[in-house]
């Protein structure tokens, strides 16, 4: 059996030399098989092991003498232990959730943060073949999509962690025989007994009946199913990504924004995967309980255009649709509201001089030149090329100005006078015509001369102050960002 754990380990590039693992035991034969296996070839891999077990708290003393057996066999190996227990019958009843997925959030958090805590960037489960087949079919009874059919993966990265399955192609008759060749005394856990949940009924009675009635290799079946689908999913994941970098726009640690002409141009099929992947960019590579109907109501909402419409998603994404980008972030629209905007007080402009803003990540410079200096001619704001991440820069009638000019972010009831225009226009108004989503509007700098704009950066000058004929020296301002404005 060692050898197959030592190929699915490498055909599945499970490990890699000098790695530390934490490896999940539960005392069953499974983990223990796993913890034992992974010490035999922790020479040849060059591994540092570190096991984890976590009490539920469902079973009473049943549980605690697991711990203790896990912590006395990690201890016969000379590795070391974290045994912990956490009440999660409590944790179900202030959720809600059901027992089986509940403990699983609650056991892989515990898995991960024993991870960071030890320095490790693996960590080792014991599931099975035989997990497999029950998964594939408890899945295929609930209805699920093609990744949903691959069951469960060899490999699956999440995070800062890594999770690997060295046993996803042994059998549990395999495993319980390599337990007894090799003396390990192992925990019975009654509750895998019993039909009470799904994946029991699966295991206990319909598998034993299909195989009885319709193939005797129906596992063999499954399991070969699974690896083709897998294949074909992992292509199509690919294609996906390739699409979510085409159509991202922005990103950030709680926020990712998609061109959504850009994602409606994909097939079908493409465009639910790129909005679980801009899902997943935000949840450290877990998608929890976006289910398919999810996708769909955020795509059909995109794709009815209406802008600041928005939808609530489990696990406290958000999605929100502005102006042809779709947004999805972290934050649910009804939870209590976060400061609407930053606080960004008012600065007197230096001229000449530099003046940073650091609350919106810029400096602006201004120059006083002499008319003769003025480069050529060009229409509408002009980029500058110096190497940062974004730079704009106007060039003002100085005499125009007559008070002094002071940068701020926008206020109720502002007016412009933009470039070309005769009369004001409200600054609302003016960034609803420009399709400037609402969120953004708070954080774009200004440039006013007591009530009056001068010029929004990034987009225009006020027509007051531009450069005309009759002008004789000339304000030349220059705003660079450190992150895109």
């Amino acid at each position: 059996m060692i050898d197959a754990v030592r190929a699915a380990i490498e055909d599945y590039r499970m490990l890699e030399k000098g790695d530390r693992v934490v490896v999940g035991v539960s005392g069953g034969p499974d983990s223990v098989a796993l913890l034992h296996i992974l010490h035999s070839l922790a020479a040849e891999y060059m591994l540092v092991l570190h096991v984890a077990h976590l009490n539920h708290m469902f079973r009473g003393k049943d549980a605690e003498e697991d711990a203790r057996f896990v912590e006395e066999f990690a201890g016969s190996l000379g590795l070391p232990c974290t045994v912990e227990a956490y009440d999660v019958p409590a944790y179900l009843r202030r959720t809600g959730r059901s027992a089986q997925d509940g403990a699983r959030e609650v056991r892989y958090d515990f898995y991960r943060r024993v991870a960071r805590d030890v320095g490790a960037n693996k960590v080792a489960l014991g599931h099975n073949a035989d997990d497999q087949v029950e998964t594939i079919l408890m899945r295929l009874f609930r209805g699920s999509g093609l990744a949903g059919l691959t069951a469960i993966p060899p490999v699956r990265a999440e995070g800062d962690v890594t999770y690997i399955r060295p046993l996803i192609r042994v059998t549990r008759s395999e495993i319980s025989a390599y337990c007894e060749a090799n003396n390990l005394a192992t925990r019975l856990d009654a509750s895998n007994v019993k039909p009470k949940y799904l994946r029991n009924k699966i295991r206990l009675e319909l598998i034993p009946l299909l195989e009885q009635k319709y193939n005797k290799r129906i596992r063999e079946a499954l399991l070969r199913t699974a690896d083709l689908l897998r294949l074909d999913s992992d292509y199509i994941e690919g294609m996906a990504h390739e699409a979510f970098l085409e159509a991202l726009f922005d990103w950030t640690e709680n926020s990712v924004i998609l061109d959504s002409n850009v994602l409606f141009r994909q097939h079908g099929a493409i465009q639910g995967r790129v909005i679980r992947q801009a899902v997943a960019r935000l949840k450290d590579g877990e998608v929890k309980d976006i289910e398919s109907e999810h996708i769909r109501s955020v795509l059909a909402m995109a794709r009815r255009g209406a802008s600041g419409a928005s939808l609530d998603l489990p696990d406290g994404i958000t999605a929100e649709y502005e102006y042809g980008k779709l947004r999805l972030r972290i934050g649910s629209k009804r939870a209590a509201p976060a400061p609407g905007r930053p606080f960004v007080p008012e600065r007197v402009l230096a001229v000449p001089g530099v003046t940073r803003v650091p609350e919106l990540g810029c400096e602006i410079e201004a120059r006083v030149l002499d008319v003769g200096e003025l480069p050529p001619p060009s229409p509408g704001t002009r980029r500058c090329n110096t190497g940062c991440q974004a730079c704009f820069e106007e060039y003002l009638d100085f005499h125009a100005v007559r008070g002094p000019l002071v940068v701020r972010t926008r206020r109720h009831g502002d007016r412009f006078r933009p470039l070309g225009m005769n009369g004001t226009k409200k600054l609302k108004d003016f960034f609803i015509d420009l399709k400037i989503p609402r969120g953004r509007r708070d954080v774009i700098p200004l440039i006013v001369t007591g009530d009056e704009i001068v010029w929004v950066i990034g987009y225009r000058i006020s027509d007051s102050f531009k450069v005309t004929k009759a002008t004789r020296r000339v304000l030349h301002l220059t705003a660079r960002f450190s992150a895109p404005a």
